[in-house]
């Protein structure tokens, strides 16, 4: 008996609960999902979860007797197979339980209505009954078959044949607390899921083994590229660009079927802004759609459902994807002009915190990582009018990238520097393009940057064509002056010094020293970083 403000009632103990089958014989395989025929890879996973379920040398008498639940999660974002693994580990082994029960747990009330249905295909609850449509009562009769899962010879017999073996596969448990009423506690069973929260794979939330799901690498990515294309090509420009995420390779592929794209073609088409909005909002056709998955790369993450974190994830997907300072967010985040950004540090800690449990964004130190296709999707999906002026977000963005490839010249962070300085100077050929700049010199310095980038990557035509470039782009600023293009001269000048072009380099360096002292004198004492010390160098080596 239990009470309550308004009377008592009646709680059916677990003990009491039926523990045999009332209705048609084991085994009752609930399983709403298909086998996915193009399932690829993610053997050495497949190979984990069964070294976890089925311990090495167990016989299945002892595993039936085993009281303790045995759970495995398969964590990671939207998109990356975690559905597709569970339901390929489910029918791979479905003949090694007794009972299977595949149930959608994105909302509690899924949950409980596959209860019910377990209750009834169980034989627990009779079909139109009070008890059935109870769905306290139903779950409370399947947690006690769970914990005591006897089976039966026959539906009209009543001896005992021994325990049945069980499986629950909770898909899309991205929230713990919609599970904690219809979690097994004990019983000879295993229980399966999946969810976008990294802690779900911690002993102290839910599961004590699981797995964070990481994207196929270049090799594995090629391989399920060409099997799914029957292309011999090599498909690893392709697996780059698409992160590596497997619901983007498998999409894509048939983007490229349809439209018989080499792999060249795609990569090149995929690059264009706009070409690859509209791909990313492409459904699948048959036959891509054999495994009932229905999202696409815009949808499967489902950003409009981001109660906190939206804002912040837009921010986000403008930024080095690989390595993001939070301290560039939280120095001044009543700055940013961004409708919906966290103003305060404990509203940003609760809009990192639902990217991190949704597995949009991972973390290490101080440093957060988002995947790039998540920054597509995210960047498609802007409102511009929440932007009060993306000029001005892109002008930000812009001087961000540039210190942080100044920070990298200076630590000699030769992949570092040429990253940044590649995106500094493509914004600012987003902002300026072919059209004034009146007295704005940052595209030419962009240029002057990137040059700087490939000599610290040893790439020096690169760099010297980048200089000629910043030099010529300087030109064109409102009250120009010879002397402004004197970084970028000694810059050059330096170039064709290393790639041994040193009557050239001598020209150059001495335009620079004639503009100097046109304007500074022959007691010039601010050219020895311009020019003078470089000349040295160069007169060595003519002289050696």
């Amino acid at each position: 008996m239990g009470s309550s403000e308004d009377g008592f009632e009646i709680i059916r103990q677990i003990n009491d609960m039926p523990s045999g089958r009332q209705g048609s014989l084991l085994p009752c395989h609930i399983i709403p999902v298909p086998r996915n025929k193009v399932f690829f890879g993610r053997a050495s996973l497949i190979q984990e979860i069964s070294s976890v379920f089925f311990k090495s040398g167990e016989a299945r008498e002892e595993e039936q007797e085993n009281k303790e639940v045995k759970a495995f999660a398969i964590c990671g974002p939207g998109g990356m197979g975690k559905t597709q693994i569970a339901t390929e580990f489910v029918h791979r082994h479905k003949e090694r339980f007794d009972a299977i029960f595949w149930i959608y747990a994105d909302t509690a009330g899924k949950i409980a209505e596959s209860f019910t249905r377990m209750a009834l295909e169980l034989g627990l609850v009779a079909a139109g009954s009070m008890d059935s449509r109870d769905p306290v009562v139903t779950r409370d009769l399947v947690k006690g078959w769970l914990a005591n899962p006897m089976k039966t010879a026959d539906p009209a017999d009543e001896v005992v044949t021994g325990q049945a073996s069980w499986l629950i596969v909770f898909d899309n448990a991205d929230n713990a607390d919609q599970l904690e009423d219809f979690w097994p506690l004990d019983g000879p069973g295993c229980v399966l899921f999946t969810s976008r929260d990294p802690l779900a794979r911690h002993a102290n939330y839910l599961a004590l083994d699981g797995t964070q799901l990481k994207p196929f690498d270049p090799d594995e990515g090629s391989r399920f590229l060409s099997e799914l294309t029957k292309k011999p090509e090599d498909g690893s420009d392709v697996v780059k660009i698409l992160g590596g995420l497997p619901l983007a390779m498998t999409q894509m592929a048939g983007i490229i079927l349809r439209h018989e794209y080499s792999f060249e073609e795609f990569v090149k088409t995929y690059s264009e802004e706009e070409s690859r909005k509209e791909l990313m909002q492409l459904r699948l056709d048959q036959p891509w759609k054999r495994s009932g998955y229905e999202h696409t790369l815009a949808s499967v993450w489902a950003l409009e459902s981001l109660n906190h974190g939206r804002a912040l994830l837009e921010i986000l997907s403008f930024l080095d994807p690989d390595r993001i300072q939070e301290g560039i967010l939280t120095t001044h985040l009543d700055a940013v002009a961004v409708d919906g950004f966290p103003k305060t540090i404990v509203a940003y800690h609760r809009a990192r915190t639902e990217l991190l449990q949704s597995s949009l964004i991972t973390r290490n130190a101080d440093k957060l990582q988002v995947h790039r296709l998540i920054q597509d999707a995210a960047r498609t999906k802007i409102d511009k009018g929440r932007i009060k002026t993306t000029k001005d977000l892109k002008a930000l963005l812009a001087e961000i990238h540039h210190n942080f490839g100044c920070v990298g010249t200076e630590t000699n962070d030769a992949s570092g520097t040429l990253k940044h300085f590649q995106t500094f100077n493509e914004l600012m050929i987003y902002e300026f393009g072919d059209g004034a700049q009146g007295k704005d010199k940052r595209l030419a310095i962009s240029w002057n940057e990137l040059g700087n980038a490939y000599m610290l990557n040893g790439q020096w035509e690169k760099g010297a064509e980048s200089f000629k470039i910043s030099m010529d782009t300087m030109r064109r600023v409102d009250g120009f002056k010879n002397v402004d293009n004197s970084f970028a001269l000694v810059n050059m000048g330096l170039a064709y010094w290393l790639m041994n072009r040193l009557d050239e380099a001598v020209d150059v360096l001495t335009e620079g020293l004639k503009y100097r002292e046109a304007l500074y004198g022959l007691d010039d004492s601010e050219s020895f970083m311009y020019g003078s010390h470089p000349m040295n160098y160069i007169f060595v080596s003519l002289t050696a």
